[in-house]
This record gives structure tokens, C-alpha cells and sequence, in this order.
């Protein structure tokens, strides 16, 4: 019988739900938002043989990578036409957007969306921090910009550590 899965992720937790074909909620709970704990979670409750649903957001482009590397069936979904669906529900929290999700993925009713790879999102960035920068390259460009780009390559600061740190050119 084929499983469905649905993630709701944000920057720490993930709230993941399983659902089948009979729309029968199998299991749903949370876990940290890591490649490595969302195949573990899925591996324990549901197996690797999947349909996995995930919004478009700041750290699908890792996520989705991550997991498609490790041999699972991972679709974008188009946020604007997810968020149409669950806006309809009662309870607006994590677990039920998941739960809302995993019912998507079931019943096929989705756009899904091309997610670019790691090299286009590194050029674009780079690209887009040089032409915002000042003609002087004093202040500005690229060490100016990170928090932009953190969540895209699954880059984290410590909790206890600035989020900006400032790197001084050697002129």
C-alpha cells in the first residue's frame, strides 16, 4: 500500500505526518529539521518506499537535495497552491499542515515546483551581492549579505555567536 508524507518544516523542528491511500493517518510527530533525522523518522514509521510532499521555502532547496541524495521521493510543492488548501482547516498548527500536506500528496491535487540546483543558487547569489555593492567595494557586497543566503545552503550560527560577522578586507 502506498504512504504519503507530508513535512512542515521551520528552522529547528520538522512536523512530519504519514498518511496511506485509504486516508488512514498511519503516525504523525516531529523531529529536527536534518536530512539525517527526517530519513530516520521516515525509515522507523513508514520505510524508504514514500511519496514525501515539502513547501517551498527558505531551506527546501538543501532539504530537498539532501533527501534526494539518500534514495527518497521528494516533490516541491507549490506554496501559494498549498496554502489555499490549508487555509480551509480549523486548527492552523504544524502537525495539521503536515497532516494537510501528506493528504495533498495523496490525492495528486498539486503543483509541483523545479527546485534549482546548489551551483545556479551559488551564482546567483554571488551574482546579486557584486551588483548591490558599492562601486568602491568599502562596505556592502558579499560579506554584508550572509543572512540572506543561510537557510538556501544550510548554513546555521550558533545561538551564542553574533549573526553577522563583519570580515574586514586586507587592503
Amino acid at each position: 500500500m502506498a504512504q504519503f508524507v507530508g513535512l512542515d518544516v521551520s528552522q529547528k523542528i520538522t512536523a512530519v505526518c504519514i498518511v496511506d491511500e485509504a486516508r488512514t493517518r498511519l503516525w504523525r510527530g516531529q523531529c529536527l529539521s536534518t536530512p539525517e533525522q527526517i530519513e530516520a523518522t521516515l525509515c522507523q514509521h513508514a520505510g524508504k518506499d514514500v511519496r514525501l510532499g515539502i513547501e517551498t521555502g527558505p531551506m527546501t532547496t538543501w532539504l530537498v537535495h539532501e533527501l534526494r541524495s539518500r534514495g527518497l521521493d521528494v516533490v516541491c510543492l507549490d506554496a501559494h497552491h498549498a496554502r489555499a488548501a490549508l487555509k480551509m482547516q480549523l486548527n492552523k498548527t504544524d502537525a495539521n499542515d503536515a497532516e494537510g500536506l501528506a493528504q495533498i500528496m495523496r490525492t495528486g491535487w498539486f503543483r509541483s515546483v523545479h527546485v534549482k540546483s546548489f551551483e545556479t543558487h551559488r551564482a546567483r547569489a554571488l551574482l546579486g551581492a557584486f551588483r548591490r555593492s558599492p562601486p568602491d567595494h568599502s562596505a556592502g557586497g558579499l560579506e554584508s549579505r550572509p543572512r540572506h543566503h543561510k537557510a538556501t545552503f544550510a548554513v546555521r550560527s550558533p545561538p551564542h555567536l553574533p549573526q553577522f560577522v563583519h570580515l574586514k578586507s586586507s587592503k
